[in-house]
């Protein structure tokens, strides 16, 4: 009922990769986290709204070993 814990997720792997749509997902409260964004234009998803599509990513902060 209430989806995946998507920040949980986030935190627990080094990579959470995700691949929508800008009106279909634009009120993910994971986008509050740091992450980057691609918007290929060779995308396309199942959405017929005429946003964009785009793959996210987040990935684990590497700590630094001197």
């Amino acid at each position: 009922m209430t989806g995946v814990d998507e920040a949980s997720l986030i935190e627990a792997c080094d990579e959470y990769i995700f691949i929508g749509n800008e009106r279909m997902h634009a009120h993910k409260p994971i986008w509050k986290m740091p992450h980057e964004k691609l918007t290929p234009s060779w995308l396309y998803s199942r959405a017929v709204n005429g946003s964009r599509e785009f793959i996210a990513t987040w990935r684990r902060r590497q700590s630094l070993s001197v």
